[in-house]
């Protein structure tokens, strides 16, 4: 990995992460939050989207369309689930359940059934972090008290939730060959 790219990493981790402490200390109405978020992001990458469909000479039809509801669906979906996550679990137990399962469970069934290869390195690799994961979520014990349980449950949840728009996104791009950046706008538009 480049310099550079690694730098892009860095600062897109770190801009996550302070979104996610943000979204967890936000008192009162988080859907506004969350809906907030998604305009600025609309506005910031609108402008980019539209030259770049213009300048690409790109023609979006109904399938985008019909993508990007589906997508919008899904992410406001995973945006509900981890805010109501985040009002009855802490932030280091929900978190990184979140992160953990989502992953997983894309790994999971993109080898089971859409037939992709990994191989062992690649998948030891990915358990590790896994693994790693829970542990820092979970310690060296179940989850006992009645908001330790419900933090994994919507940990969990959450994660789910991250496999689903990150294999449907995964088949729109692929499969369906619609370009990223306007996908991704449609998507926040429709949101």
């Amino acid at each position: 990995m480049s310099p550079h790219a690694l730098v892009l990493v860095l600062i897109a981790a770190i801009a996550h992460a302070l979104w996610n402490f943000a979204a967890k200390r936000v008192p009162e109405n988080a859907v506004m939050f969350v809906w907030l978020t998604v305009v600025g992001s609309a506005v910031l990458w609108l402008p980019i989207a539209i030259i770049l469909v213009w300048d690409d000479g790109i023609s979006p039809n109904l399938s985008w369309l019909l993508a990007g509801l589906l997508t919008a669906t899904f992410h406001t979906l995973y945006s509900l689930i981890l805010q109501h996550g985040y009002a009855v679990g802490d932030l280091n137990l929900v978190y990184p359940l979140a992160r953990g399962t989502g992953p997983l469970v894309t790994m999971a069934v993109a080898i089971i059934f859409l037939g992709e290869r990994v191989s062992l390195f690649a998948l030891l690799g990915a358990l590790t972090v896994v693994a790693g994961i829970l542990v820092i979520a979970l310690g060296r014990r179940l989850p006992t008290s009645k908001s330790r349980k419900l933090g994994v449950v919507w940990g969990i949840a959450t994660g789910l939730s991250i496999a689903t728009y990150t294999l449907w996104d995964n088949h729109v791009v692929t499969e369906l060959e619609i370009p990223p950046l306007p996908y991704f706008v449609l998507g926040l538009l429709l949101q």
